[in-house]
């Protein structure tokens, strides 16, 4: 079963795009810190697999909107049938990971003109 969580992001999609990696890295239960999709339109990564969780593997899109980016998460279980709100909570964690980095970001170029 795969679910959707949509968010927007007050930077542009370049930006976002690049602090993807980190984000994920930051991500608790991810495996790594993901890849792009060949066509460079996707990101996708893996958590892990353990006795409280079959894992999910979550696909990250980016689209431009007129004041920042529109990122649509999904999130999919390797296995099992209901994920009882655990694919929320990864791209919930996501969410807040790259707000608070692309926050920081801002704060750099800012102090740094």
């Amino acid at each position: 079963m795969t679910a959707t969580h949509d968010y927007r992001l007050p930077f542009p999609p370049n930006q976002v795009w690049n602090t993807l990696p980190s984000a994920v890295q930051h991500t608790k239960k991810a495996t790594g810190p993901g890849n792009p999709t060949p066509d460079g339109r996707r990101y996708t990564f893996s958590t892990r697999i353990s006795l409280r969780t079959f894992g999910f593997t979550v696909f990250v899109d980016l689209h431009p909107l007129p004041q920042g980016t529109h990122m649509r998460v999904s999130t999919s279980m390797n296995f099992g049938l209901i994920d009882w709100g655990e694919g929320r909570d990864i791209a919930n964690e996501l969410h807040l990971h790259l707000t608070n980095l692309l926050q920081a970001q801002q704060q750099g170029w800012r102090q740094h003109p």
